[in-house]
């Protein structure tokens, strides 16, 4: 009977010291939530604050239709995840401000998770600088209340630059896109841009390309 109680009592002892799995929110550090947050790709001699997530963690608690839409630049297993920040948008809902890299590339989403119901419920691209030598992809976002109804929009900024070669003539071409979304009930509802070209002028997208040159 000794044998047994010691043995119960050892068990429980290790069960109560074993280090308890990490649960995602729990990677990104709790910052306050201005009045407008902006999404940016970083420089090459920026260095970036940030939990490293591991990626089984990560992309483990991802739903799969938001994991196939930022697969094409988040490597399951070789991406590096960085946690940026963890935002309280209400009573409810959190935002948790992910940043992945992988060779050159980079993609950050804002996810929405549900603390009543400890799920992910949303996503949208926030900042990503993706491409190959053919044409490149920038994309930007500004987190506000845009009309000043006391909700947040998130305004997402795009511009694409391709490069097509036929014989011996080199043609290049670019596009600059607006898109403007809703945080509601823990999703991004698109809606309609009135003006996309003020709107692309209150936010203009840094102009890497000259950069570049």
């Amino acid at each position: 009977m000794r044998f047994t109680f010691a043995t119960a009592l050892l068990l429980c002892l290790l069960a109560a010291c074993s280090p308890k799995e990490k649960q995602l929110t729990e990677y990104f550090p709790v910052l306050p939530l201005g009045d407008t947050t902006q999404f940016v790709i970083a420089s090459d001699e920026e260095t970036l604050a940030g939990n490293v997530i591991p990626n089984a963690a990560f992309f483990g608690a991802l739903p799969a239709e938001m994991l196939a839409e930022i697969e094409y630049v988040a490597d399951t297993a070789e991406a590096v995840v960085m946690a940026r920040a963890r935002y309280r948008l209400d009573e409810r809902y959190e935002a948790l401000w992910a940043d992945l890299r992988y060779a050159w590339f980079q993609h950050q989403s804002l996810f929405i998770y549900d603390t009543k119901t400890a799920r992910i419920t949303g996503r949208a691209t926030v900042a990503e600088w993706y491409g190959g030598e053919s044409g490149q992809i920038l994309i930007g976002a500004w987190l506000l209340d845009l009309d000043g109804d006391g909700q947040k929009e998130l305004v997402q900024r795009q511009d694409e630059y391709s490069i097509k070669i036929d014989g011996d003539e080199v043609r290049s071409s670019s596009e600059q896109l607006v898109a403007l979304w809703r945080l509601q009930e823990g999703r991004f509802v698109a809606q309609p841009v009135q003006d996309s070209l003020e709107l692309m002028r209150r936010f203009p997208l840094p102009d890497v390309w000259d950069a570049e040159e």
